[in-house]
Formats: C-alpha cells, sequence, structure tokens
C-alpha cells in the first residue's frame, strides 16, 4: 500500500496488510492513518498543520536541521526551542514545569536528527502520559520535517502503541514504522 501526494511526500510505502482510516480534512490540518488488521488502536499517522509557525519559529527549526545529525539533551535550551515544532509532543516534562491536570501529557524519553533519503529530520520518542498520574497511555515516536522554504509548517508522520501492549510490541511495531518512513520519496 503506498500513501501517494501528501505535503511534502511524494510516495511512502507501508505494509500491505495495514488498512488504511479515513482521511481527515479540517480548515486546519489534514491527516492520514494506517493500522494493523490485529490492532485497530496501533497507528501510523501521516499529519499536516495548514497553519504555518512563526517566522522566528520556522527560522529556529531549520537552522537546528542544518546542523550535523545530532542527539538532543534532556531539558536542553535546544529542546525548549523546538518546543513549537513538536505539537502534543512539546508539552513534556521539560517545557511544562506545572503539576496534577496542568502538567504535561507527554513524557519525553529522547530526540535525535536522522536522515531519511536524503533529508534531516527531527526525531523524537516518549510516552503520552495522564497528567496526574503519570501513568503511560500511548508509546510515541514522530518524525518532524520542514514542508519546504516556501511554507512556514512542520509535517509529522508518527508512530503510537497504546502502552498496555508493552515494549516489546512497541519496537515491533517501530520497526514497521521506520521501514515505511525509510522507504520515504520527498516530492
Amino acid at each position: 500500500m503506498e500513501l501517494v501526494q501528501f505535503g511534502c511526500i511524494k510516495r511512502v510505502t507501508l505494509p500491505e496488510d495495514w488498512l488504511a482510516d479515513p482521511a481527515l480534512n479540517t480548515a486546519l490540518m489534514t491527516m492520514r492513518s494506517y493500522h494493523p488488521r490485529a490492532h485497530d488502536d496501533v497507528e501510523i499517522t501521516f499529519f499536516r498543520k495548514l497553519q504555518g509557525l512563526r517566522a522566528e519559529e520556522i527560522e529556529k527549526f531549520r537552522t537546528f536541521l542544518d546542523l550535523p545529525m545530532h542527539k538532543i539533551a534532556e531539558g536542553s535550551s535546544e529542546l525548549l526551542e523546538l518546543t513549537p515544532v513538536l505539537g502534543n509532543a512539546g508539552n513534556n516534562q521539560w517545557s511544562n514545569r506545572k503539576r496534577g491536570a496542568a502538567g504535561p501529557n507527554f513524557r519525553f524519553t529522547s530526540a535525535e536528527t536522522i536522515f531519511i533519503e536524503d533529508r534531516l529530520v527531527l526525531q523524537v520518542k516518549g510516552s503520552f502520559i495522564e497528567p496526574e498520574t503519570k501513568k503511560a497511555i500511548n508509546e510515541y515516536c514522530g518524525l518532524f520535517f520542514d514542508s519546504g522554504a516556501e511554507k512556514n509548517s512542520v509535517e509529522e508522520a508518527y508512530l503510537q502503541v497504546p502502552s498496555h501492549y508493552g515494549y516489546f510490541q512497541f519496537e515491533r511495531y517501530l520497526k514497521v514504522f521506520m521501514d515505511a518512513v525509510f522507504s520515504i520519496e520527498w516530492a
């Protein structure tokens, strides 16, 4: 199965035994999600926010992507500067120090830049959590990429697996996800 012409992605190959969910298009975003036959609560999603970032936010992201491949340190100023780019994953323990219901809903575990085809992208891993109990809900791996010089938007491809499936099931689906994203051809 392939996803064709989605934002800055020309083509990406997904597992043949996965199913496509109905496309979601609103005035604010476009989303295409896929899930394996066995688990309709596991998803690989391609997401485009149709509103761009502020000029200074996209410039920081572009400057970041111009650096050589590297890991991002937990709590670093670099991570905090990328918060607007990260969407929901930006509400993490480093950017939101509140407790209780107003606390972060994402537990950041790692971030680094990697090459997909010939393009440097940001990869972020962590868990979406219930802010009050800190109990993990979904395990997450997301890739963030610049949509192009004429736009101020960042596109995202991500994997989410319910935490109750456990670490080994997440790792199994992570391999499927990475195989798919390494097949991306950029537009």
